[in-house]
């Protein structure tokens, strides 16, 4: 039967491993960003992509979870109160 320790060298050695060839490709990736060629033009374009046109996603599954999480309170607070037109809150009629 092993201990529980047995293989803590092993586990450290591989994340030693893993840690120096994410370094790697880290710095990998900024030697080509800052290389030539620069596209600032199709850098642009795929931040449009990624910002703008995934803004509706956003949006609906936002409101989506709204109404989601709205459902709970929907049913208590019929009829308990409503805001007045001066902000103030008065009782429901």
């Amino acid at each position: 039967m092993a201990l529980p320790g047995s293989n803590f060298g092993f586990k450290s050695l591989k994340f030693v491993e893993e840690l120096g060839a994410m370094s790697a490709f880290t710095l990998d990736i900024a030697r080509t960003v800052v290389a030539p060629p620069f596209r600032f033009a199709a850098l642009l374009r795929e931040l449009y992509k990624l910002g703008v046109l995934s803004l509706i996603i956003i949006l609906v599954s936002g409101l989506t979870v709204g109404m989601v999480l709205g459902l709970p309170y929907a049913g208590p607070l019929r009829g308990q109160a409503i805001a007045g037109g001066d902000g103030g809150v008065e009782p429901h009629p």
